[in-house]
């Protein structure tokens, strides 16, 4: 299930329903799944964070579930270092701002503690949780540029100009902050 046409025919040419009789891709919001009791395990892999309304997201995800139905979550959590955080610091900055008047958070990010108790809420009842920090290392600045461009996606109302001066400021700070 995603929101995004292009998803589901991405997925659709890699997984036929010939082959894989028991897959199905729709195109639909998360946050109002039209199943109930329905799935023995649903999957959510780096994708969770996309949705402003996550607990409305656990909540269907949750009743889409049969009794026994559990589901695997993996998703990026709240981290002063993200690429998340430092460009919403880097938009509200006095070089930024004007170029970002209608910017809205584009994604969510939850501690371990705050992802527990949304679970929670949402009825599940965690298992097993674990939190990770995995350090990625770029040869260079224009090698992280490359790995943000399409990260950065909130970004294509500006000039490519603009674009690249953005990207290389977003780079140099979180260069800085990984010394």
């Amino acid at each position: 299930y995603d929101i995004s046409p292009n998803m589901i025919t991405f997925a659709s040419s890699l997984f036929r329903k010939d082959t894989f009789t028991n897959l199905l891709f729709q195109e639909g919001d998360i946050a109002i799944l039209p199943f109930r009791d329905q799935f023995d395990l649903a999957v959510a892999f780096c994708s969770l964070h996309y949705v402003v309304e996550q607990q409305k997201a656990l909540a269907a995800i949750h009743k889409s579930l049969g009794p026994k139905g559990k589901l695997l979550f993996v998703g990026p959590g709240r981290d002063s270092t993200s690429v998340a955080n430092i460009s919403e610091t880097l938009i509200k900055s006095e070089k930024w701002a004007a170029h970002f008047p209608h910017f809205s958070k584009q994604r969510v990010y939850y501690t371990k503690d705050e992802y527990i108790a949304c679970l929670q809420e949402a009825g599940f009842e965690p298992i097993y949780f674990d939190v990770t920090h995995d350090r990625v290392t770029f040869a260079n600045k224009q090698a992280l540029i490359s790995w943000l461009r399409p990260i950065v996606n909130y970004i294509s109302h500006l000039s490519e100009s603009l674009q690249q001066d953005f990207l290389a400021d977003l780079a140099s700070i979180m260069m800085q902050s990984a010394i």
